[in-house]
């Protein structure tokens, strides 16, 4: 009988054969496709995420949102990376992924972009409205004198990246006017509208505004108030000139894409979306964050009454400043009631909406109420669900945290331990000397901070 031989060399070239054979087999790629406005931003986050997740690759596209929409309702990509508001043509796809309200598994805005106007700093320009841009960028107003404007015939200019699309897309409807001239980058349209007086340059904005030119207010109509261009303005879409970038997952995508898209929404992958020139979602919540405590302390928000038996009524005025913070706007507006059971009877009838005390009401539950709403839901619900609403059984616990007691001595005092019975009869002053506590012999002096 003929046999084979396999050499230790040999079969230790095998295993690890094997083993590279089930890594990969193991390894998943995620397919993305979208808007190339945003596609590097995105592909240099798919690389820092895919450090961190070995088993994770990317095919990332940038095949237009119109394309990227139809692939997902396919279930042939993870994630469609899109402008939004969406570009009118993108409609149609997404009506078509999306049918009957139908909504998409998950919606993630990532970034913002703005399309920003400049002009010279000796134009004495200061604002437009949206009729009065679109008039310029087509042609049909030619000279500053016809918008308040100073200096002679308007020449306006944009580049062949982001800001070109921008101008098409949100001021001229989709279209484009031969009396554009595109320059190649931002940087050289900031310059040229810095060294001409009678230059308008449309730039995309990032989070450092241009110092070289003068950014132009810009109102939405004749009859509203022309907004400027500041940071806050338009990450809370004040500015009427914004857009936004969001990852849109169908009920195909995997749980790794659902993941990923976190991740971009990440403040680790906002340092790569503002290398990027765009606004990272993380200025977004925080100027969402300062928004809110300027609210509350103008006295403005959803009133909670609440009633602290403990003692640490700072703690839940401190809880809800970090509710503020990362939620909604809220007013803590506390009662005082020194006796527990009526506190407790309040509570289950809806006058007292959250009760800080040592021990819980009798059939509360761990976690949230039953019902899983919040305060502010209930004060927007109808007389009949107000009063389901707090019915006994929807009472429910949380534990903030603990309060413990030390008891210390005198670093002379022998004492090392104390049962819990002898502590208990040392402070109610059954035990009123050191003997009978296994300690010195002394009179005890119990002092209280």
């Amino acid at each position: 009988m003929h046999k084979q031989s396999i050499s230790s060399e040999s079969s230790a070239g095998l295993l690890l054969s094997l083993i590279a054979f089930v890594v990969n087999a193991q390894a998943q790629t995620l397919k993305l496709d979208g808007t190339p406005t945003c596609f590097r931003a995105l592909l240099q986050i798919s690389e820092e995420y895919a450090k961190k997740q070995p088993g994770i690759d990317f095919d990332v596209r940038f095949g237009g949102s119109f394309i990227a929409v139809e692939l997902l309702g396919d279930g042939k990509i993870d994630i469609a990376f899109i402008e939004h508001p969406l570009r009118k043509y993108v409609d149609n796809a997404w009506a078509k992924a999306f049918p009957e309200g139908k909504r998409p598994a998950a919606e993630h805005t990532f970034a913002q972009t703005a399309l920003g106007v400049v002009v010279n700093k000796k134009n004495n320009l200061a604002k437009l409205t949206r009729d009065q841009l679109r008039d310029i960028c087509s042609g049909k107003t030619a000279f500053w004198r016809e918008v308040d404007g100073s200096g002679g015939q308007v020449k306006v200019l944009t580049s062949k990246a982001l800001s070109g699309s921008m101008v098409a897309d949100m001021v001229l409807d989709g279209q484009w006017s031969e009396s554009i001239k595109s320059l190649s980058a931002d940087s050289n349209v900031i310059a040229s509208v810095a060294a001409d007086p009678n230059s308008i340059g449309l730039v995309a904005l990032t989070p450092d505004t241009p110092k070289d030119v003068k950014p132009v207010a810009i109102a939405v109509d004749a009859k509203s108030p022309a907004v400027r261009p500041t940071v806050e303005n338009v990450v809370l879409e004040k500015y009427p000139l914004v857009r936004q970038y969001k990852l849109i997952l169908s009920d195909k995508s995997s749980p790794a894409a659902h993941d990923f898209a976190t991740f971009a929404c990440s403040k680790e992958a906002a340092k790569i979306v503002q290398q990027w020139g765009l606004f990272p979602v993380a200025i977004r919540k925080r100027a969402e964050s300062e928004k809110r405590l300027a609210e509350v302390k103008a006295g403005k928000g959803a009133a909670i009454v609440a009633c602290d038996l403990t003692g640490y009524e700072n703690v839940l005025k401190d809880l809800s400043q970090e509710f503020v913070k990362a939620e909604a706007a809220v007013q803590l507006k506390f009662r005082t009631l020194a006796d527990k059971d009526r506190a407790f009877a309040e509570l289950r009838s809806g006058a007292i909406e959250l009760l800080l005390a040592p021990e819980p009401p009798p059939g509360a539950q761990s976690g949230r109420m039953e019902n899983d709403r919040t305060p502010a839901d209930r004060r927007s619900a109808g007389p009949e669900e107000e009063t389901a609403d707090f019915a006994p059984q929807a009472l429910g616990r949380v534990e903030l945290g603990r309060a413990a007691a030390g008891i210390i001595v005198h670093p002379e005092n022998p004492l090392e331990s104390l049962p819990l019975d002898e502590a208990k009869a040392v402070f109610s002053g059954r035990i009123r000397n050191w003997p009978a506590a296994k300690g010195a012999g002394a009179p005890i002096r119990v002092v209280g901070l």
